[in-house]
């Protein structure tokens, strides 16, 4: 089931939740002029369906602590860590971001830190399919070998899945009356931001993403919380980073204007 909120007279902790429930995307259209794209958005998702019931189990051996998954509702039991994707389209690429402790070790050494199981349905034979990946790394004493080795994607995906968390967090602060302290929050993620896409080779989305924290901020600060339109706005777009929704519906100034 995927859910759409139009203008600003909708409930979107609602909304996003009903989405999350069954593994739909969730939308936010300041008007109704957005409808017809983001039904074709859906009728194409529809059409394009590759896999259902996806769901991404990771092992880990002994050493190796399970921390969290990041962004997505998971479950850690034991040394386990799963997580649902729910439906995969041929169009878009889904992840889930788990993360683990592993043990300090010496140069040279390789450890195995995970065993990845992906299990699946096929939407048109009904089947189970399951695919069976190892995952290891390797120890050097070399700091500058170990940040040339290091993947830039996961980073630069897991600092904005991190974001949509502190989107939450400052929305749940602010419904408290804690509006000094959401603004903190997202001023804090601003710096991340812009510290990570400095990291990651002056990567313009993550600049992007921390340009728009710090907007955020602000706009806490300067309305003592968050205005209706905001807060739907910030709902919204921490439900689609975490779950990577391929359409998210364009700002309307108008709207934003008028939310006083």
């Amino acid at each position: 089931v995927s859910t759409i909120g139009v203008g600003l007279d909708y409930n979107e902790d609602l909304m996003t939740a009903l989405a999350s429930t069954s593994g739909g995307n969730a939308y936010f259209a300041s008007s109704s002029r957005e409808l017809p794209v983001i039904f074709a958005e859906e009728v194409g998702e529809a059409m394009t369906l590759t896999a259902r019931d996806v769901l991404i189990r990771i092992k880990c051996p002994g050493g190796v602590r399970p921390v969290s998954v990041i962004g997505r509702e998971g479950e850690i039991s034991g040394q386990t860590m799963t997580v649902g994707i729910g439906k995969l389209y041929g169009k878009n690429e889904k992840y889930a971001l788990f993360e683990v402790d592993v043990p300090a070790g010496e140069g040279g050494k390789r450890i195995e830190v995970a065993e990845i199981d992906v299990e699946y349905t096929d939407p048109y034979s009904n089947e189970t399919r399951k695919d069976r990946q190892s995952v290891s790394i390797a120890y050097d004493g070399d700091e500058k070998v170990v940040d040339e080795e290091e993947n830039i994607e996961v980073v630069k995906q897991a600092l904005l899945t991190r974001a949509s968390e502190a989107r939450r967090e400052a929305v749940a602060l602010a419904d408290q009356g804690d509006h000094v302290a959401a603004a903190a929050v997202m001023k804090k993620s601003a710096l991340e931001l812009e510290k990570g896409g400095m990291r990651c080779d002056n990567d313009v989305e993550l600049l992007e993403e921390a340009k728009e924290c710090g907007e955020i901020s602000t706009d806490i600060e300067d309305n003592t919380g968050f205005t209706r339109y905001m807060r739907k706005r910030v709902v919204n777009d921490a439900y689609t980073q975490s779950t990577q929704q391929g359409y998210v519906s364009d700002e309307d100034e108008n709207n934003r204007e008028k939310d006083n």
